[in-house]
């Protein structure tokens, strides 16, 4: 019996580790199920609080980072409003790359590349695509536990950069399968 119970216990401890090892990827210091009330004010959360999802109970705030030696120019984080809590569902960071989008390509592939290795999954989907504002090259990881992974640059045509003052950039972006869900409930 003591064997059978040692045997579970180390089952649940190396498969639920696993299962976790998610919530050790952060942006800026944040992850995934992370109180954002506990890493922002609430006056900085409402005043950069945007709404683009109004048919949900989830909100999207950006930042600028408060870590001077921050790798990202600018956080993006997602969270359901219904608790005061500010569940984080969503969190992304962007890097900027003025007039320099190999540098970005670079970029995406060392950071892709450290994901596999902290993920222990290369199984990524690539998806590049163009619109009137630029192309898109973008790579996913969906997770067996439901998280989705996301690592893309964005490179905005001249008449995007100068009309609109959009810089091309990279985008890497951790998301819960609940936000995930609700993004598609909206398209």
């Amino acid at each position: 019996m003591k064997i059978l119970l040692a045997l579970f216990i180390l089952f649940l401890f190396l498969f639920g580790c696993e299962r976790n090892y998610i919530k050790d990827f952060k942006i800026d210091g944040i992850s995934l199920g992370d109180n954002l009330v506990e890493k922002y004010t609430m006056d900085e959360i409402l005043k950069y609080q945007k709404n683009y999802y109004p048919k949900t109970k989830f909100k999207q705030s950006d930042f600028f980072p408060k870590n001077m030696n921050s790798e990202y120019d600018q956080i993006s984080i997602g969270y359901k409003i219904e608790n005061k809590k500010y569940i984080v569902h969503d969190v992304g960071g962007a890097i900027l790359f003025k007039n320099n989008i190999d540098d970005c390509y670079a970029k995406k592939k060392e950071i892709s590349n450290s994901l596999s290795k902290l993920l222990k999954d290369d199984n990524w989907q690539i998806n590049i695509y163009e619109d009137q504002y630029g192309s898109y090259d973008s790579q996913y990881l969906i997770l067996d536990t439901g998280e989705y992974v996301v690592v893309e640059c964005y490179n905005w045509n001249s008449n995007t950069e100068k009309d609109l003052n959009w810089v091309d950039n990279l985008q890497v972006r951790v998301s819960s399968p609940e936000w995930e869900a609700m993004k598609i409930s909206q398209e």
